[in-house]
């Protein structure tokens, strides 16, 4: 199989990504003004085609429950150490080809090397157990439903029927190796 890898800024490829993210039921979740975020995209080489993107911004709850408890002008220097991954999302019939290890390779050094991030965090749904499984076969750590997370002195916001999970982008994560196609 064939494919690249490229990588975009929102306001450049957000618009082409929000599409095919919708013509799959998953809404517009990319943020076109956002400019701390970054997107990198799996597509085939010969048709163009994607098979899948990924999504991470600078995790802008933390800043703003920073501010909010007082640390003032600091709260941006400690939530840049944190980026969150909004959208990781392989088309159904593309899926366990590795693209969505390869998206979270890809989306983590970017994360740590061109933001110095130091940790990606995820938010999930309390009842998917898949993706829970997903993140933690990929070294994420999950909280448990209903437990706060706290990295670094830094209480990690929560989110209704929601669990965080995090992941140290110092760790890396083993790429797959594509057979090459016939």
């Amino acid at each position: 199989m064939n494919v690249t890898f490229l990588r975009g800024a929102p306001e450049y490829v957000g618009n082409h990504v929000n599409d095919f993210l919708e013509r799959h039921g998953q809404g517009r979740p990319i943020d076109l003004g956002h400019h701390n975020g970054h997107i990198t995209a799996v597509v085939n080489d010969k048709t163009g085609e994607l098979y899948g993107v990924a999504y991470a911004v600078t995790a802008v709850d933390i800043i703003e429950t920073l501010i909010v408890n007082g640390w003032g002008p600091q709260a941006l220097q400690v939530a840049n150490r944190f980026q969150s991954l909004e959208v990781l999302f392989v088309r159904p019939d593309q899926r366990g080809n590795g693209h969505g290890t390869n998206l979270l390779a890809s989306i983590s050094g970017h994360a740590l090397r061109d933001f110095g991030a130091k940790t990606l965090l995820v938010k999930l749904h309390e009842e998917d157990t898949a993706a829970r499984g997903w993140c933690s076969n990929h070294q994420f750590d999950v909280t448990e439903p209903g437990r706060m997370l706290i990295l670094d002195d830094v209480a990690i916001p929560r989110s209704a029927n929601r669990v965080n999970g995090w992941r140290d982008l110092r760790a890396p994560v083993a790429w797959v190796d594509y057979a090459p196609s016939a």
